[in-house]
């Protein structure tokens, strides 16, 4: 306790006698009981209030991963928008190979692309 032994804990006994008295000694030592008991408690008010409070950023910090990951979801609409300019654009595409004659048979393979293979990109779809 303090790094104070038993030798130095008697002498500080002995000095504390002397100068307070028998009479006054117990009610100095109550005293100095209730001042270490406050600070103690004040010390443990202080250790909990820090602890919620890095509590509580972590949980701010958690709370922003919906807004993180929404920003990493296409909304349906915006994938349904994008799937239809590269039909669009595959179409064009194959009307100009028919014009400048390439295949019939290359040509329908490129149509058959299946663009709604359900990885959308590796995105996923946010339905709203």
């Amino acid at each position: 306790m303090f790094g104070i032994g038993f030798g130095e804990l008697l002498l500080l006994l002995v000095i504390a006698l002397i100068v307070f008295g028998p009479e006054k000694l117990p009610e100095v030592a109550k005293t100095l009981g209730k001042f270490y008991r406050q600070v103690r408690d004040y010390s443990d008010s202080l250790r909990e209030t820090v602890e919620r409070e890095l509590n509580l950023e972590e949980f701010k910090k958690l709370n922003n991963i919906p807004d993180e990951v929404s920003q990493l979801v296409l909304p349906k609409e915006e994938v349904e928008r994008r799937k239809k300019e590269v039909l669009e654009r595959l179409k064009r595409k194959q009307a100009e190979s028919e014009e400048n004659g390439i295949s019939p048979e290359k040509s329908e393979q490129a149509s058959n692309i299946n663009l709604d293979d359900g990885n959308n990109g590796g995105r996923k779809e946010r339905e709203e």
